[in-house]
């Protein structure tokens, strides 16, 4: 019943319930203003899913991104199972598109 769920598009069909399992209620990356970085934060399913970082110049082609995820430090009301992870982007990394893709194992 759960993986039927999961695998139906949400009534707008912005996105899938398995994405919305995947990122917690809803597929959201924030950025942080004024760090001089843009920060990406998103909640991530604990031991459950794969997540990717991707890049790309063109919208067409996309690749693991040489920026690394990593634990947020403020797990700060975060849902049990699930942990909000960041990647820091410098602004001196070459401009480009980033998604956070996940998918489950």
């Amino acid at each position: 019943m759960v993986g039927e769920i999961k695998s139906k598009f949400a009534a707008d069909g912005s996105s899938t319930h398995l994405q919305e399992f995947l990122f917690g209620t809803g597929k959201r990356v924030a950025t942080t203003p004024g760090t001089g970085n843009v920060v990406l934060t998103w909640l991530q399913r604990t031991g459950v899913s794969g997540y990717s970082l991707l890049e790309s110049t063109t919208l067409g082609a996309w690749s693991q991104s040489a920026v690394a995820p990593v634990t947020a430090p403020d797990q700060t009301n975060v849902p049990a199972g699930y942990t909000r992870i960041q990647a820091t982007v410098p602004t001196t990394h070459p401009q480009s598109f980033l998604r956070v893709m996940g998918e489950e194992f």
